[in-house]
């Protein structure tokens, strides 16, 4: 039952996206996988403007907005 569940994941065709500026690095943002979205972890230092983010408030802000970038990629929504 799991080698055949695994053996549907490989198969599957996959898409990625990596959010700009994170292109060295070996993880991307988001991958779709069927009709499965999987969003990475990601974290929120400071926003597109560079200005710190200090408070859990403002972080969590920055990674949604972060997380409905990637999942815009694939035409998708967090609805």
């Amino acid at each position: 039952m799991i080698y055949s569940l695994i053996q549907q994941y490989h198969n599957m065709s996959k898409q990625y996206y990596t959010k700009p500026g994170m292109e060295n690095y070996p993880f991307c943002s988001a991958v779709k996988a069927g009709d499965y979205i999987y969003v990475s972890g990601t974290a929120a230092l400071e926003d597109e403007q560079g200005i710190k983010l200090t408070t859990i408030e403002a972080q969590t802000h920055e990674i949604m907005k972060q997380f409905k970038k990637a999942l815009a990629q694939f035409d998708a929504t967090l609805d």
